[in-house]
């Protein structure tokens, strides 16, 4: 699962996990989190919501998240915006 930007298509998730990790995406599916009612002292307010995508790899793929996160290469996705 992956947090993506929320103009993100399947297209160009996919397309951003097999180059950035070098894999053979099967498939992607993408959800919109809304954001959460708060309130704070009798003040509501609402949380940002997100979209999060969830990315099915061919059979005997993986990603090691580990090297991924060493890289130099590596954004963490609050930089994406």
């Amino acid at each position: 699962m992956f947090r993506v930007r929320d103009d993100a298509s399947k297209a160009e998730v996919k397309q951003a996990v097999e180059l950035m990790f070098e894999v053979k995406v099967e498939g992607v599916n993408l959800l919109n989190k809304p954001g959460k009612t708060r309130r704070f002292k009798n003040v509501a307010g609402k949380r940002n919501g997100f979209k999060k995508a969830y990315v099915r790899l061919e059979t005997g793929q993986s990603i090691d998240f580990t090297a991924a996160l060493r890289s130099k290469d590596y954004r963490p996705w609050h930089s994406l915006k």
